[in-house]
């Protein structure tokens, strides 16, 4: 292959447009920015896998972990604040392609430091280039499992909960698939209404995100969107008789895929169906997604007197 060809191909990569209108998503600029932002904490000693893979097989040169010194220097900035959103990152979640997240960026860096991101980014662009290369496949994969999953009302479950959150509209979750190491187990992180699913591209990711995988995510996501004043509320008030390491895993089973089981099976539903390993925990699940049910067809909200209610209901099991 000749070195025109190979600058079609990377300007192809690096151009590529958010896919899916849906709430799965691929987009390069995410992409790219995942990986710049692993190896930039180089220096921390956390290395995850996609750091550890990247030195494995191109290592970091001086040159290197300067560029990586001025981003970390400038993306740090943004990580330390106590602003509700990382103005920085979503620069890159925002946008359809590296030339917008630039754009994007603009707005929220000075101009030496937008200098100083652009050159980083054209740094690593050849390197980076043979895994986004890779992760072209999650187009048509995330594209097809968004469609699957709507099909069978998997996202109406999610839409219910959103709903009764009263969260703003431009709160909808978003989930990004991101590239990870091939061999290696599949990471999720969830900032606010963003998740990450962390996971190499050519993995069947239908066998990988199922209706409970997605919805424990999606859900934890409603929680994380809240004001941080009002998670506090909720919290003080839940704790008090409901386990601090059992709880939320419960409730956004039981908001999640209780619920969605519901809405799939309609009158065959048996809530009564061990679904959790514990006991403890299946019994508080059914008794809180039928506490779920009751605030829906009351059209109730998330701020009114769930938290009460979930004590109640930890009181009881």
């Amino acid at each position: 292959m000749n070195k025109k060809s190979i600058a079609i191909i990377i300007s192809f990569i690096f151009s590529m447009s958010v896919s899916a209108k849906g709430y799965l998503k691929y987009s390069s600029a995410a992409d790219y920015f995942s990986i710049v932002d692993s190896l930039s904490d180089f220096n921390s000693g956390k290395k995850n896998e996609l750091s550890k893979n990247w030195i494995l097989s191109n290592k970091l040169s001086l040159e290197d972990k300067n560029h990586l010194n001025n981003f970390f220097e400038i993306r740090n900035k943004f990580k330390k604040s106590n602003s509700e959103f990382d103005r920085f990152s979503i620069s890159f979640y925002r946008a359809k392609s590296i030339d917008e997240a630039m754009k994007n960026l603009k707005k929220v860096i000075k101009k030496n430091e937008l200098k100083k991101v652009v050159s980083v980014f054209r740094h690593f662009k050849n390197n980076a280039s043979k895994l986004l290369s890779e992760s072209i496949e999650f187009r048509g994969k995330v594209s097809q499992l968004d469609k699957s999953l709507k099909k069978n009302k998997v996202f109406k479950a999610y839409e219910n909960g959103f709903k009764y959150f009263g969260l703003k509209k431009t709160y909808k979750t978003k989930v990004f698939f991101l590239w990870w190491p091939k061999g290696k187990s599949p990471k999720v992180e969830v900032i606010q209404n963003i998740v990450f699913i962390k996971i190499h591209p050519q993995s069947n990711l239908s066998e990988v995100i199922n209706s409970r995988f997605i919805l424990d995510q999606m859900i934890s996501s409603l929680f994380t969107s809240i004001s941080p004043t009002q998670k506090q509320n909720f919290e003080k008030t839940i704790f008090e008789s409901c386990e601090k390491d059992l709880i939320y895993p419960v409730l956004t089973f039981a908001m999640g895929e209780l619920s969605y089981q519901r809405l799939r099976m309609k009158k065959k539903f048996d809530p009564f169906v061990d679904n959790l390993k514990s006991k403890k925990a299946n019994s508080l699940a059914i008794m809180l997604e039928h506490l779920y049910q009751l605030e829906l067809k009351s059209k109730r909200k998330f701020y009114g007197e769930f938290a009460n209610k979930v004590k109640f209901v930890c009181s009881q099991s």
